[in-house]
């Protein structure tokens, strides 16, 4: 609570200094357009988020309305809808903690005006802390550097639940003058090292009532010495060359530079991977485990893969035509053509070493964001994208997967109709585990999977309606027993989706539903669930301080969830228990200040009125009541 104080009587403190930053009129230290972002998954140039707008929902496992958390920051996600659509290539299969951790793909590269820092901090109960720092900065026209961090830290309710995550990332990117040539390089390394009490052995209703539990630090548990750590470290680097000739480009009425008309872009990218996963315990915890294999005084269990990547990729960029007295045309589609070869390597008998060559192209064509700047034509409101990908070599041999996206605009509106499949080899944890109480060497076949999708979406996202329609042939998932089962036969799914923010003056209703139909009972997800906010927003102080204050209610209906093996960090079907009514609630208060963010919230905060509390993982009860205060400071110097 002091630390709490402190930082409170910080900001209110600083508010002059922050209100009078920016407001003379010939030096601002303040905008946010200074500073612009792009990533190898989205590589157009963005503007970061300074905004208020959902700030509120800080977990990771519960940004997204299918995510939930599972009791404690930095436990396993909880994905209330499959992960049905993924590109060809050998998958370990452990990818529960991945939310928590720096990806290559999802790394910001930065082009800022001025040197860039972000600082964010969190404070819960439970001695629960979170702290990331990210600065970057140009140093001359062409090169950006940086890092990052991220820290978190959190004891968790009960005994033995400790999370830790240790992430540092660096990043830098460079272009030539005429822009000819390109390079990006980041290196990254994750850390987690995770405790796991495997859910309460006590009655779980007697957890919220029994007077015996002061503190919920003496409720007894299943586990008391299991740890899960996963070291992570990445390097990878993309280059680009521009081919074409190059011009004279204007700068203003004196002076001139080269640029390059590109006809063409030559990709190379390079990825370095090794993961590594560990599971150990110093118990061989035999009422908790179903047997014992091995060693009968500790287990020391390990999954490690490298993966060494090369891809080749020759891009065609979307070229116009000016056409006499008329606005430009565009008259070719953008695309692509790539080949990319990995290199899989395993730690003894974890697997077999694996080469993977795929082979894919891509080609779509993008809706002009400013109808005015083109001709108005059927093709020019029409956006195409189509995606293939095969695999020629070795185990993952015959996978593939394709999709093909029409959008049209209607107005200002947009509809979209997709058609998707894949054909997989199953993961390295479902063909092959060597454990000290789980072991299986399986020869599964490959999963097939092919979807229809169709979406509507209207006055500015403000109103999207969303139906899937799919089939999935031999999944492979995880019984009653824990142990990987091949269903020989198909399991026919749909899931429609709604989302509605209403605005009533300064009012917001935002509501996110979905329900979801599995013809197999082997898929546990609720058939519905969703997430909705009420919140009042408004500005004060001359517009100095806007705030929001409201409240995010989460509901998942009655279904039985899927429980989690800590020993293979894998979720698996039960019968036993099944998740009721809860409502989870959240109270908030959102505060921005020029460039510094503000949440006070309150999570569960109708624990006691709505129920005494839940579990979503089996014997796994979700936090009390608590409270938390994130504190999120950007500043360009």
């Amino acid at each position: 609570m002091v630390r709490i104080i402190l930082i409170v009587a910080t900001i209110v403190f600083s508010y002059n200094e922050l209100r009078a930053i920016g407001d003379d009129s010939t030096y601002h230290r303040f905008d946010p357009n200074w500073t612009k972002f792009r990533s190898w998954n989205n590589p157009y140039e963005q503007t970061i988020d300074t905004s208020l707008t959902l700030f509120q929902r800080y977990h990771p496992a519960m940004r997204d309305y299918f995510m939930r958390n599972t009791g404690n920051l930095g436990y396993p996600a909880y994905r209330l809808i499959p992960l049905l659509y993924q590109s060809p290539g050998l998958r370990t299969g452990i990818n529960a903690f991945d939310v928590y951790m720096y990806k290559a793909d999802d790394v910001k590269f930065y082009n800022t005006r001025k040197p860039y820092t972000s600082l964010y901090y969190l404070m819960g109960s439970g001695n629960e802390q979170w702290f990331q720092g990210n600065h970057t900065q140009n140093i001359g026209k062409n090169y950006n550097v940086g890092f990052a961090f991220n820290r978190i830290g959190s004891d968790g309710t009960y005994a033995n639940m400790r999370t830790d995550y240790y992430n540092i990332l660096a990043h830098q990117s460079f272009k030539s003058n005429n822009q000819r040539y390109t390079i990006d390089f980041c290196a990254y390394r994750n850390k987690a090292v995770v405790q796991f009490n495997g859910g309460v052995s006590a009655d779980i209703d007697s957890v919220y009532i029994n007077p015996a539990y002061i503190t919920k630090k003496v409720v007894p548990v299943n586990l008391d010495s299991a740890t899960t750590q996963i070291t992570e470290r990445n390097l990878s680097i993309k280059q680009q060359i521009h081919l074409g000739p190059t011009y004279q480009e204007k700068v203003n009425d004196t002076l001139t530079k080269k640029q390059v008309d590109t006809k063409g872009v030559f990709i190379h990218r390079f990825d370095f991977n090794e993961n590594v996963y560990r599971f150990t315990d110093d118990k061989t915890d035999f009422a908790y485990f179903p047997q014992v294999l091995n060693n009968t005084e500790k287990t020391r269990d390990s999954i490690a893969m490298q993966t060494i990547s090369n891809e080749r990729r020759f891009f065609l960029p979307e070229q116009y035509k000016l056409k006499r007295d008329s606005l430009p045309v565009s008259n070719q589609m953008s695309g692509a053509i790539y080949a990319r070869h990995r290199l899989y390597r395993f730690a003894g008998d974890a697997f077999d070493n694996v080469q993977n060559l795929n082979i894919g192209d891509e080609w779509y064509k993008f809706i002009k964001k400013k109808p005015g700047t083109f001709k108005q034509t059927l093709w020019s409101n029409t956006g195409l994208f189509i995606n293939a990908e095969y695999s020629l070599i070795d185990y993952n041999k015959g996978e593939y997967s394709y999709s093909g996206t029409i959008t049209r605009r209607i107005f200002q509106n947009l509809l979209n109709i997709t058609y998707y499949g894949n054909r997989l080899m199953p993961s390295v944890v479902e063909q092959r585990f060597r454990g000290n109480h789980f072991q299986w060497d399986n020869r599964y076949r490959a999963v097939t999977n092919s979807c229809f999708r169709i979406s509507y979406t209207a006055f500015g996202d403000k109103l999207r309606v969303a139906h899937a329609q799919g089939i999935l042939t031999n999944p492979v998932y995880f019984g009653q027993n824990a142990l990987p089962v091949q269903l020989n036969g198909s399991v026919n799914y749909s899931l429609t989706s709604l989302k509605l923010l209403l605005k009533f003056s300064k009012l917001y209703f935002g509501n996110e539903i979905a329900g979801q139909y599995f013809s197999n009972e082997i898929m546990q997800y609720p058939r519905l669930f969703s997430v909705h906010s009420v919140y009042y927003a408004n500005t004060v102080f001359k517009k100095s301080l806007q705030f929001q204050i409201g409240m995010d209610v989460f509901n998942n209906g009655n279904f039985n969830p899927y429980d989690f093996n800590v020993n293979t960090s894998q979720y698996f079907v039960q019968a036993q228990r099944t998740y009721g009514q809860y409502i989870w609630t959240d109270a908030f208060v959102n505060l921005k200040i020029r460039s510094v963010r503000v949440l006070f919230k309150v999570d569960n905060v109708l624990q006691g009125i709505l129920g005494n509390g839940t579990d979503l993982i089996p014997k796994w009860p979700l936090p009390d009541r608590s409270l938390k205060l994130i504190v999120n400071w950007m500043f360009w110097n």
